[in-house]
């Protein structure tokens, strides 16, 4: 909400980078990067930080190698569905779809 409030009324102080993306002006530019930057690794540190107890079993090692290994061979046999194949990037997008299922899910706090 913020940031359409900024880029509506004070659309004139944006700048544009070399690939013409508009960004902040600097400081703002800067302290906003800096703050949202380490948001991943804070994410996974507060879940290792909120664990009770920290055991392996075997239902949660087979849902995870469901999740990163099965889902991962699945969403590449769909994408020879779903994608063109006269697209010239078709192999690009199978591709990101396989390495897209791999990601492990987030767990939640």
């Amino acid at each position: 909400l913020l940031g359409v409030m900024y880029s509506s009324l004070f659309s004139f102080t944006l700048v544009a980078d070399d690939s013409g993306v508009f960004q902040l002006p600097q400081p703002f530019g800067g302290i906003i990067k800096l703050w949202t930057s380490p948001f991943a690794m804070m994410f996974l540190f507060l879940n290792g930080v909120s664990l009770k107890s920290a055991s392996v079993g075997l239902w949660s090692a087979v849902l995870v190698l469901m999740k990163v290994v099965v889902c991962a061979y699945i969403g590449y046999g769909l994408s020879h569905f779903f994608v063109n194949p006269a697209n010239p990037k078709a192999q690009q997008l199978r591709d990101f779809t396989f390495f897209y299922g791999t990601i492990p899910a987030g767990g939640a706090p």
